[in-house]
C-alpha cells in the first residue's frame, strides 16, 4: 500500500492499496494529492467543518474521500464504476477505525455519471480523479444538480 501525504500536511495518514494497470482508477493519481493539498488551505472554513458532506465523484482507489474523512471529519460518499469499484471498497474497508470526530468510513456507491442519489445533499462535489470527457458534461451536471 501507499500513504502518499499531501503538502502542507493536514491530518492524519492515509493508506490504499494500488493495482497499477489492472484499470483506470486503481493507482493515486497526482491530482488526488493536489486537491487535498487545496482542502489543507481551506481548513477550518466552512467547507471542510466537521459536519460537512462531501461528494466524490471517480474517486478512484479512494485516497481523498479518506483524506477528507481522517484530516477533515468529513462525511463522504465515494463514487466508482466498474473494475475500479472493488479496490475502492478494499480501501474504505480497510482504513483504520472512525474518523478524528467519530466519522463512519466513506459510503461506496456504484454510480454511472447521470444517475442521481436520492435523498442525499452534499456540502462539497470534488472531482479530482477522473478522465475528462466533454462528450459526457450533461450526464455529470445531471449528477451533481
Amino acid at each position: 500500500g501507499v500513504s502518499p501525504s499531501p503538502p502542507g500536511g493536514g491530518g492524519g495518514e492515509v493508506r490504499v492499496k494500488e493495482r497499477p494497470g489492472e484499470a483506470l482508477g486503481t493507482v493515486v493519481w497526482d491530482s488526488s494529492i493536489v486537491c487535498s493539498s487545496v482542502f489543507v488551505s481551506l481548513s477550518g472554513s466552512d467547507y471542510v467543518a466537521g459536519s460537512s458532506r462531501v461528494l466524490d465523484l471517480s474517486a478512484g482507489c479512494g485516497f481523498f474521500s479518506l483524506y477528507m474523512r481522517e484530516a477533515h471529519g468529513a462525511k463522504v460518499d465515494a463514487t466508482e464504476v466498474g473494475r475500479s469499484l472493488g479496490l475502492l471498497r478494499e480501501n474504505v474497508a480497510g482504513a483504520r477505525g472512525p474518523g478524528p470526530g467519530g466519522e463512519p468510513h466513506p459510503d461506496v456507491i456504484d454510480l454511472q455519471w447521470g444517475d442521481v442519489v436520492d435523498g442525499r445533499r452534499w456540502d462539497v462535489v470534488v472531482v479530482c480523479d477522473c478522465l475528462y470527457d466533454v462528450g459526457r458534461l450533461e450526464k455529470l451536471r445531471r449528477t451533481v444538480e
